[in-house]
């Protein structure tokens, strides 16, 4: 392999040269870990939410209000209707520890590659492969080999984070905001309707003789608790809803979407190995 192309050569070195002020200077390290901190926040965030409702459902599940005029029983069990959601609700949890674990993860990688000898250790390896150019050293199969390998290595481990962070940034922004935004304020909402009905719940029992001495109230009695009934069926929809639109967008920004990312600078970083090495 001969290439002695002047424009070649400097096109390279000039290629180099800004990878190398790229790592040094951290620009795309800074948004990209200003991102992940923010997602890592929401994270937590949404997870202290998702503990918090369960807890609210599970005080409701306890709740039964008993009406006993005149002998007659009548039972209600308001809380047993959010007995699907708090199933739900309980793997929510689990699926929000996991998404602030991978960003954890992902935090932790960004801070590796940042590390300065790996800063080092690119800027050598993009170095070593302009003076190959320069020297015509890419015609050496062992040469091609070793810093083809190094130069694709020490890329990725420098720039694959920054880059998925960067592009799960822009990606959040454009599409996953709004719903993030909404589903975490009905949830919130749903933690506040469900706290408001216990304690609606509590001081009805509370009034347990004042019940016996309205007998002929009983039956708005129990229209106020269909209607309470009606309610908790109304909070349980409503955050099934919000919970799998947060699990969606959780487990696609933190699971598919790096990983859609790693595999296509994987599939570019495989081409250009395969490239330098058949140059």
């Amino acid at each position: 392999m001969q290439i002695k192309r002047p424009w070649l050569i400097a096109l390279a070195a000039g290629f180099a040269l800004l990878l190398s002020l790229l790592a040094i200077f951290k620009v795309a390290d800074n948004p990209g870990e200003a991102y992940l901190e923010q997602s890592l926040q929401r994270a937590l965030i949404t997870f202290a939410t998702a503990r918090a409702l369960n807890g609210v459902i599970s005080v409701a599940q306890g709740t039964q209000i008993a009406l006993e005029p005149a002998g007659v029983g009548v039972n209600f069990s308001p809380g047993e209707i959010l007995d699907p959601i708090n199933d739900l609700i309980e793997r929510f949890s689990w699926v929000m520890l996991a998404a602030s674990s991978s960003l954890g993860v992902q935090k932790l990688m960004l801070s590796i590659g940042a590390w300065w000898p790996v800063t080092v250790a690119l800027i050598v390896a993009l170095g070593v492969a302009v003076w190959g150019l320069w020297q015509d050293a890419w015609s050496r199969p062992v040469f091609r080999l070793i810093v083809g390998r190094v130069l694709v290595f020490t890329l990725l481990l420098r720039f694959a984070v920054p880059l998925v962070s960067l592009g799960g940034e822009l990606i959040y922004s454009q599409f996953l905001a709004p719903t993030y935004t909404q589903a975490s304020a009905e949830l919130e909402a749903t933690h506040q309707e469900v706290g408001s009905l216990n304690e609606a719940s509590a001081s009805q029992r509370d009034d347990g003789a004042g019940l016996l001495r309205r007998l002929g109230d009983l039956a708005s009695e129990i229209g106020d608790w269909r209607a309470k009934l009606e309610q908790y069926r109304t909070v349980a929809d409503s955050a099934t809803r919000s919970a799998l639109d947060l699990i969606v967008l959780f487990i696609f920004q933190t699971a598919v979407l790096p990983l859609l990312f790693l595999w296509c600078l994987l599939g570019w970083a495989g081409a250009l190995f395969k490239r330098l090495a058949g140059t």
